[in-house]
């Protein structure tokens, strides 16, 4: 929590002066009776992570574009079924195989940092069966060309996933993820929508993978699988199969969804596999807290223009919500719009996947559309076979990147006092700010690792050693070695974004354990003095 995913999206020429995209396209050679289209996208190194600039996207049988610092391009390809590939010097690269230009509007792409620069940039490539009778029997699993559409039959479905590498004697398939209806990214907590992890077996390099008739009943007609794949050195390959979802009927009466209140997150990290986010009673309970303490915005927030997420940094959007019916519908579709008009849907989930309480839900958006300071409208959809109906919309707007750094007592300080004085400073600040200083033993004292976890100091960038009266010892220990850090977040006036720049211990409790918490924030070694 996000550099940022392709996002392709069949565009007019008017929309894309505006929006821009990268360097100009080469167009792509003429091809007689070929009708071509334009794309628009972005790449990121991650979902909701920071723009990949400067990365080669070739369309077959179309043009070639560069993206611009926002990860953003514009470039040619034909109308119809075609292939994407996307690379650039010290990354892996990405293969999209299965577009349809002709249908397809929308599609997140990652192109990652390279893991070994020595070994082969080359994409995989990826084939797909599907089982039709008994699995032990070959002939039951049948070939899948890309674009040809697989009828679930309203039963559960399983296909087997073959994946060939380059330069096998040294490489295999690792990891992938399959999803129905938006793309896997490299963060399974921030996956949305129905999905399977893949695990490669390097003996065959094909594993397999089953969605049930209970998952897919979200889903009624066409939709898009999407099928994932790494190799060892982080290359991708990314395959859109349609899908013909044969679901039975549920024709409960629906009403509008309630509530609806977006959270925008933005995380002091890379993600690679995930922090838990915000769950509801968590943000409630950070809201309540920052609300309590009564104070004025201070003016602190920075005027900030629509960027990609911020670089180290990853950005995403909790969309909660209620649904005040018992009855349930047959899926939730999250719809976003940048103003206010033009919607479009993210993606749609079965309410047993989405569900955060009693009523309550939460549907996650990690967009590379998404940019801070960019004010963002949600709306939410309940959908059944007997019609739909809409909820009211709501909005937020981003924050960039809140980063934290320490000043006093500074890295390998000595003869500090006894009872220092612990000073920071922030950039990034909005309206309001927390923080917590800690202070550790390096010496671990009698197993007492932690001496000191301030209370949270509201909007300030100093505290006085144990101004709580809450330190293990009133005075740090003379000529004794310690650490120390802050746990710090900042949030808008309403609350509706925070910015976490710190909090490796977990201190504000906005994660399930400190594990999955912001762990680069910075930390500072000292040596009081033999005095007060």
């Amino acid at each position: 929590m996000q550099k940022k995913y392709a996002v392709l999206a069949l565009s007019l020429t008017a929309a894309l002066s505006a929006c821009g995209g990268g360097t100009p396209p080469k167009p792509a050679p003429e091809v007689p009776g070929v009708e071509m289209v334009t794309l628009t996208g972005a790449v990121a190194e991650g979902r909701a992570q920071e723009a990949a600039d400067g990365a080669a996207v070739t369309v077959k049988g179309g043009g070639t574009a560069q993206t611009d610092a926002d990860g953003r391009f514009t470039v040619t390809a034909p109308k119809g079924l075609t292939e994407v590939t996307i690379s650039k010097a010290g990354h892996a690269s990405t293969r999209v195989v299965g577009l349809n230009t002709a249908e397809t509007t929308e599609l997140e792409e990652i192109l990652r940092p390279v893991f070994d620069a020595t070994a082969t940039t080359k994409a995989p490539e990826i084939s797909l069966t599907v089982l039709r009778g008994d699995p032990a029997n070959p002939d039951a699993w049948k070939p899948v060309a890309p674009g040809e559409t697989v009828n679930t039959f309203g039963s559960d479905v399983t296909f087997g996933v073959t994946v060939k590498v380059d330069r096998p004697e040294m490489n295999t398939f690792k990891t992938g993820i399959a999803s129905i209806e938006v793309a896997g990214g490299t963060s399974g907590y921030l996956n949305a929508g129905t999905v399977r992890e893949l695990y490669g077996d390097p003996r065959s390099q094909t594993t397999s993978l089953t969605f049930t008739a209970a998952e897919l009943a979200a889903f009624q007609g066409k939709v898009n699988l999407h099928v994932v794949a790494y190799d060892l050195n982080g290359n991708r390959v990314h395959l859109i199969q349609p899908l013909n979802v044969t679901s039975e009927k549920n024709m409960a009466a629906v009403v509008a969804p309630t509530k609806v209140m977006p959270r925008a997150v933005t995380y002091g990290d890379n993600l690679t596999f995930g922090p838990q986010s915000l769950t509801p009673a968590q943000q409630a309970r950070l809201s309540a807290q920052v609300q309590s303490l009564g104070l004025q915005a201070l003016g602190l927030g920075d005027s900030l223009t629509p960027q990609a997420a911020p670089r180290d940094a990853s950005l995403w959007v909790d969309v909660r919500f209620e649904y005040p019916a018992e009855a349930k519908p047959r899926a939730f579709e999250l719809w976003r719009s940048f103003d206010g008009t033009t919607y479009s849907k993210v993606f749609s989930a079965a309410p047993s996947a989405v569900a955060a309480g009693t009523g309550r839900y939460l549907m996650r958006d990690t967009s590379p559309q998404l940019t801070a300071g960019r004010q963002t409208h949600y709306k939410v959809l309940a959908v059944s076979d007997a019609g739909s109906a809409e909820s009211a919309s709501a909005s937020v707007t981003p924050l960039g990147r809140y980063t934290v750094q320490l000043n006093s007592p500074a890295q390998a300080q000595t003869g500090v006092s006894l009872t220092p004085t612990f000073t920071w400073t922030g950039t990034g600040q909005s309206d309001r700010t927390l923080t917590s200083v800690i202070v550790t033993d390096r010496v671990q004292a009698e197993s007492y690792t932690t001496t000191w976890r301030s209370k949270t100091v509201p909007n300030g960038q100093s505290a006085v050693y144990n101004f709580d009266g809450s330190a293990l010892t009133p005075t740090l220990q003379p000529n004794h070695a310690y650490e120390w850090q802050v746990a710090s977040v900042t949030m808008n006036g309403d609350g509706s974004a925070v910015a976490i720049a710190a909090d490796y211990f977990n201190v504000f409790g906005l994660f399930a354990s400190p594990s999955q918490s912001v762990r680069s924030a910075p930390v500072s070694e000292f040596v009081t003095g033999g005095t007060q």
